[in-house]
Order: C-alpha cells, then structure tokens, then sequence
C-alpha cells in the first residue's frame, strides 16, 4: 500500500507543475523569467520540505507519522483545488490594476513554496515510516523512490496528453485533488494493517552512530561530504535537463505536448534505474554512484556527435535531416494515442519515442542507478535513515536550484547552450579522483597500490574527456541541428535560440526555436496583415504587435506617417539582437529603418500580459505569432484572450489575427461582433467595418504608404488588390460559437477533433 501511495504522491505533484505553470502564466506572463519564478518555487519548497522532514521524521512515532502523512495530502489537495480561483481568477481576472499584475511574482512565489513544501516533507518521514530494519534499508529506499518518480512520469505525460486534452484544466485539477484525497485514505490503511509493527527506537542524539554498528558507520562530516557530491549530482544532472530540453526543443520544433513527453522521459529513465538496482545490484556502493555520474555526461557528449554524424544527407538518419530543415513544424490531425501509433504517426514515432528517449533514457536510468548506490553507502543507522533521507534530498535540491538559477541568469544568456555543456562536463569530472580515492584507501596495502590507481585514473580521464572534446562547435551543432545550410546565422540566451538560414534564391527563413516563422527579404503574406488595418482605419496613430518575427509586420504597419507609436513585443529576447545584425551584414534597408525608427518600440516579454498590463489602449493591435497547437498558444487563441485584446482597443479600434482553424474562427466572432476576413486571417472591431473600396484606394494614395513599402521592394497596390480579392464582406455577429476556445480549455492547442467533444 506504501507503494501505491508514494506513487499517487510523485503523480499529482507533476500534474500540479504543469497546471501552476500554466495558470501562473496568465498574469506573469509565459516568457522565460516567469516559467523560472515557478520553477524556483518548486526547488525551494521541495528542498525546505526535505530539510524540514529531515529535521522531524526521527521525532515521530508511528501514529504521528500516519496522521502527518494525512494532512499533507489533505493540505496538497485544499491547495490544487484553491490554486484555480487564486491564480487564475483573483491574480488574473480580477485584478485590473497593472501595477498590482506586474508585482505578483513574489506573491505566487511564496504561494507555490507551501503546497511543495509539503510534497518535500512526506518522502522522509515515508521512509522513516516504511523502513523497519537496517538490512535492506536501501532496497526500500530505492523502490520507494523509484515507484514516487514513476508516478511524477505517468503524471508528467498523462496530465499533459490526455487529462488537459479532454477535460481542461479545471476537470484535471479537481480530478488530482481526488487522487491526493485517496493518498490519504491509503496511508490510513497502510497504517492500521501495520500498527502492530513498531518503529525502531528514537536517537537522543540524532547525530550519535550506532554503537553495534561501528565499523560500518560513517562519520557525520563523511556523510556531509556526501552530502556535497549530491549537491554536485544536482548541479550538474539539472543542468544537463536543461540543456537536453533545449536541445531537443529545437529539434522536435516544440508543440504543447513535447515538454510533458520530455519530462516523461526524464522521470521514468530515474524510476527504472533506481527500482532496477535495488532488485538486481545489491552490490551497488558510492563507487557505483561515482563512476555512473561520469557516464552521464559522457553519453550525452556521444549522442551529439552522433546526431551531428548521421543527421546528414548521406547519413543513417538522413529523414531527420529532412525534418530538420523543414519550415513547418510537426502537423498531425490528432495527438490521441490510437493516431500516434498508427501508419500516420510513424514520424511522430521516430521524433518522441526514438530521438527523445536515446537521448534522455539512459543517463537518467544511470541517475536512479546511482541515486541507490548512494543510499547504500550512507544508509548504516537505523535511527538515522529518514533525516539522511531527507538531507540527501535537500542537498540535492539545493543542487539543482543552483544549476537553475545559473543558467536562467547567466549561463544560457551569455556563453550559450554548449559552453554551458563544456562547464558541465569539466564539473563533473571532480568525482574521478573521489573514486579513485575511495578505490585506493580500500587496496593501499597492495604493493604499488597508489601508481596503479594514478595509472588508471588517468585512463578514466581520458576516456571520459574524449566524447566532450569530439563534440562539434556551437554553430556547427546548430546548424546541423536546422537541417544544414549554405548561409547560417544564429543568436540564443537564456529565453530561446533564433536562426537565419537560406532558403531559396535570396530568400532566408528566421527559426525560431526549431520553428520557422517569417523570412527576409520580407515576404507579402505578413507584409499585408501589417498593412490592411492601416487601410481600415481612419488614423491608427497607436499600435501594438504581438511578435517580431523577420520585422515584416511591423515594417508595414509603419508605413503610415500619422502612427505615433509601434509596440513590438517579442517573446525571445535574442530575435531583435539577430535581425539588427542580419540588416548591417547584409546591408537589408528595410530593416536598418525599421530599428532606426523613432516611433518603433520592441519590448521583451509576453504579449498578452503587456498589452493587458502595460495601461495603454491601441488603435490596432496585431497578433500573428505562433500556431494554435504551439506550446502555450492557447493563451493567445482564447476567448478571454479575445475579450482582452477588446477591452484595450480604443473606440473604433480594430484587432488583426491569423485564424487557421475553424474553432479559432468561431472563438473570435463569439468575441468581436463586427468583423471581417481575407484568407485565414480575421479584423475585428467594437464598431461597424466600413468597407468601400474607393475609400481605401483613396486613403493608401493620400498617406504615401507606397514610399515605405517600395523600399522593401514590395507593390502596395499589388498588396492592396490581392487583399481586396480575398476580402468577404464585413459580417455582424453577436450569437456565441458552440465551440471555443478557453483560457482553461485551449482545444486547439491540443488539437482536439470536434468530433471527439
């Protein structure tokens, strides 16, 4: 029953991650530093609940235990379900002071540390609970471990790929406090059906050995040595899934179900490893541990070179090549299960179940490998088990909040992803000379015991250092990983990597994170959508665009000379930084005017939350950003979306939009009650859209908007008759669509069929 109950804990907590990262985002916004402020959140309660059980488990009976086991999922539970109306409704919906908005990540910090505080708290005092005896001590740990991270993958893959699919977020939520309320029920029985067994006498002295165990006990500052390496462990392992994320981020060109599928990966190679050892390697001990810290990085150092071998025309895996190099992300007409394993999926297959798990499977496995080994050095008091349980966790924790806070600041923003990767590796190699520390104090009564230990350090070392110096340059990597290119450019930091790649005659495609978006010389499509609404309004003297892209957009929606002001707001901080060189390479005019105009504005962050949080109404707003089914899209599909974009319309204002599904239509007239489309992109406004074409003539001439347009070489009027071809007639609408999209139920981004409602 202990089993099932931990493994009930490590599922709903990776569901609540998901879910609070997502209902946090609303009103701090989905760019880097706020996804960091949650992730932080998590770090710091988990390890002050590790510190916190550690410090108390010893002090417990049984019957105290069982009831603190109790609360805690009670507590998780009254927090899930609270965590909807305090994030979502009262940070969010009813705050409408944008002061107050832009001040909340200190509140919602603290707010996550307490319900992680507790999942921290439970897994010492669990183990403190479940563990009866010294001999196999470890074993329990292990499996107990093991069975809590395999439930945190399965809560991981489920909750992003079928709960939130079919339910939304306000089902899921309700449906994993459930879960947490049956956590509890379980450790009531747990604890009836073992009461008759007693908990091993408590230590006056928490630090104090056993006396009938001398010769295996550990000394305190040995055991915080260790301590200290699994800090290292958690530097260098969180670091690592940082980088693997961003990596494969690029190469899956990131939908909203590739990060659940990650950390699916991640969490079940940890589960696996450490159920594994403790049922198969009961000789597993701190050289285990050691030795399998190098081996991870190491792997990761030969699955890059791999990929940068093979991954070529000529190469094994030549198809994803192709994929890389493709503008297009991944389209499937349907994530179920039943469409991914069938003959359509086959490239979906090969993406998430080959690529992802070769890269991720095997060193997180040789994690929860080691994570045993280490238990099985340090584990030698009885008394001792669950405080060094606990302290373990928090030093571990500490570790990777370290690692976060390093690469979310500095590391990714200023030396870039395989540097940090370089930083990584050379950490890691401070284990070698432990082993062989460790490995000579067990043989230096041999003769020539300390030369062969030296001798076969260095062997170790080079064997480890290979892989990580045969690892390509970063513009190597990332171009190989964009399915190559005769020209290539690229700037990263820590909120995503940009790229410019040729893609035809004089034509560049700009990727963005693995996804392409727009290219220079600027293209008609979103040269248009910056212009129609110029075309529309009487004087748009103040607009906002959602999304830099190659700068075309905003480019045209310059053209009007009475424009006061353009707000760009882009998401990547690296975009801007590579265009603005892009355009001085290359000598690209239109670009050095767009970033020479006074009036142009480029904001980094979220788009939504500034436009809503920034006091400033528009005339236009324009968003063509991302796909729907792009992860976190659904923010900018939604219904409330919609209404918000309204609400910061001046009067006769007008939105533009690019409307690719029918749903998306449907959310946006349920919205916006006048509204007109050409192709799949829709303006909406909060009065009527006076549509005469002689007027439009009239206005494009009168304003010069050719002058701007002809220096980017493209044809105004030529734009201009092709929008009025395609134009349907403005349309008045008040009725509500049947189907839309929600802030709570972003359907498109989980591309959920109708039929299937």
């Amino acid at each position: 029953m202990l089993y099932i109950f931990v493994f009930l804990g490590g599922f709903t907590s990776l569901v609540y991650q998901v879910i609070w990262q997502r209902l946090s985002a609303f009103s701090l916004g989905s760019d880097a530093s706020a996804a960091a402020v949650v992730a932080a959140a998590f770090m710091t309660g988990l390890g002050l609940g590790s510190l916190g059980g550690a410090l108390t488990c010893s002090r417990l009976r049984r019957r105290a235990a069982v009831l603190v086991l109790f609360l805690i999922e009670l507590g998780i539970a009254l927090a899930g379900v609270l965590s909807l109306p305090v994030l979502y409704r009262c940070f969010y919906l009813e705050l409408s002071d944008p002061q107050q908005m832009q001040n909340l990540a200190p509140t919602i910090f603290l707010l996550l540390t307490l319900p992680t505080f507790l999942m921290g708290l439970s897994f010492p005092i669990l183990t403190r609970l479940a563990v009866s005896a010294l001999e196999g001590s470890a074993v329990k740990i292990s499996t107990l471990y093991g069975f809590n991270t395999l439930g945190a993958a399965l809560g991981a893959i489920i909750g992003g790929l079928i709960l939130m699919r079919h339910l939304g977020l306000e089902t899921t939520i309700f449906m994993t406090a459930a879960l947490n309320l049956l956590a509890a029920l379980i450790i009531l029985t747990s604890a009836k059906e073992g009461s008759a067994q007693p908990m091993p006498e408590i230590s006056e002295n928490p630090d104090a050995t056993d006396k009938k165990d001398l010769s295996r006990s550990d000394a305190t500052g040995r055991f915080y040595a260790w301590c200290s390496l699994y800090a290292l462990s958690g530097f260098v392992n969180l670091g690592l899934e940082i980088v693997w994320f961003r990596l494969l981020g690029v190469m899956l060109k990131s939908n909203t179900f590739t990060y659940s599928i990650l950390l699916f990966f991640y969490l079940a190679g940890l589960g696996a490893g450490s159920i594994f050892a403790a049922r198969c390697l009961k000789q597993a001990s701190s050289k285990t541990f050691l030795v399998l810290q190098l081996a991870l990085t190491a792997y990761t150092a030969f699955f890059l070179v791999l990929i940068y071998r093979e991954a070529q025309p000529e190469g094994l895996l030549n198809w994803l090549h192709t994929y890389l190099g493709n503008y297009n992300p991944l389209e499937l007409a349907d994530y179920s299960l039943s469409a991914i394993f069938s003959e359509n999926g086959e490239l979906f297959r090969s993406l998430y179940f080959f690529l992802a798990a070769f890269m991720i499977l095997p060193p997180t496995f040789m994690m929860g490998v080691s994570f045993y080994g280490l238990q099985n050095s340090v584990q030698n008091d009885l008394k001792q088990i669950g405080r060094r349980v606990g302290l373990l966790q928090m030093f571990n924790i500490a570790g990777g909040t370290l690692a976060l806070l390093w690469l979310g600041i500095w590391g990714l923003k200023h030396i870039g992803t395989f540097s940090v990767l370089n930083i990584l590796m050379l950490s890691n190699q401070i284990f070698l000379p432990i082993y062989f520390l460790l490995k000579y104090t067990g043989e230096k009564e041999k003769p020539g015991a300390a030369a062969e230990c030296i001798k076969k350090g260095l062997v170790y070392l080079t064997i480890s250092l290979l892989p990580c110096l045969a690892i390509p340059s970063a513009e190597k990597m990332w171009i190989a990983l964009h399915g190559g290119s005769t020209y290539f450019d690229f700037e990263e930091d820590h909120t995503g990597i940009v790229a410019i790649k040729h893609a035809y005659e004089d034509h560049k495609f700009i990727f963005i994170n693995g996804e392409g978006h727009s290219e220079v010389p600027f293209g008609s499509y979103h040269s248009q959508v910056g212009l129609l609404p110029l075309f529309l309004h009487h004087n748009p003297e103040h607009i906002a665009i959602i999304g830099l892209g190659s700068g075309d957009t905003a480019y045209s929606a310059s053209s009007h000379k009475n424009t006061k002001t353009i707000t760009c707001i882009e998401i990547v901080e690296a975009q801007p930084r590579l265009l603005r060189r892009h355009a001085e390479k290359n000598n690209y005019e239109p670009l050095k005017l767009l970033f020479q105009d006074p009036r142009v504005k480029i904001v980094t962050g979220d788009g939504r939350r500034y436009i809503e949080s920034c006091g400033q109404k528009f005339d236009i707003i324009e968003a063509d950003a991302l796909r729907p089914f792009s992860s976190r899209a659904g923010m900018l599909y939604s219904r409330e979306y919609f209404q918000a974009m309204k609400n910061c319309l001046n009067d006769g204002g007008l939105l533009v939009t690019w409307l690719p599904t029918t749903r998306t239509y449907d959310t946006f007239r349920s919205v916006f009650p006048y509204h007109l489309f050409f192709g799949n992109t829709a303006i909406g406004s909060n009065k009527p859209i006076h549509m005469d074409e002689v007027a439009v003539l009239d206005r494009y001439r009168q304003f010069c908007l050719h002058e701007r347009l002809e220096a980017a070489n493209q044809d105004g009027e030529l734009l201009l008759k092709q929008f009025l071809t395609m134009l349907q007639p403005p349309v008045t609408s008040t009725t509500g669509a049947a189907y839309h999209n929600s802030d709570l139920f972003p359907k498109d981004e989980f591309l959920l069929p109708k039929k299937s409602e």
